[in-house]
């Protein structure tokens, strides 16, 4: 099983830099045994953002399309939390599978066996 290296962004831009000094990815690849391609992935990253540096990854909430989850309310509040709104497609339940589960446990559990009145 290979494990995947993780490289400082100090080194990636140290790299970088010898590439552009010298024209050549492959001599850098060789010389500090990575692949030319990982060097490829980082010049690109480089010329599209001016930066190497690792960002967090954003936390994603995935929904479906019902109108609370479409409202302005709600993408703000994402935008505020500096979250991800992923919706799924229209028709698509098997895209949010583990949360359609659970609200099939919890209507088994809680709303089948107990009569309610109101909801208050």
């Amino acid at each position: 099983m290979s494990s995947k290296s993780q490289y400082s962004d100090e080194f990636k831009e140290q790299i970088i830099k010898k590439c552009q000094e010298t024209g050549n990815a492959a001599t850098q690849a060789r010389r500090y045994n990575i692949s030319t391609n990982t060097i490829h992935t980082w010049i690109k990253e480089y010329r599209q953002t001016g930066s190497v540096k690792t960002l967090p990854k954003a936390e994603i909430v995935r929904t479906d399309n019902r109108p609370q989850f479409m409202s302005v309310k709600f993408s703000k509040t994402c935008q505020e939390l500096k979250l991800i709104h992923e919706r799924i497609p229209v028709k698509t339940p098997n895209m949010n599978a583990h949360i359609e589960a659970f609200h099939s446990i919890l209507e088994e559990e809680r709303y089948i066996c107990n009569e309610f009145t109101n909801f208050r």
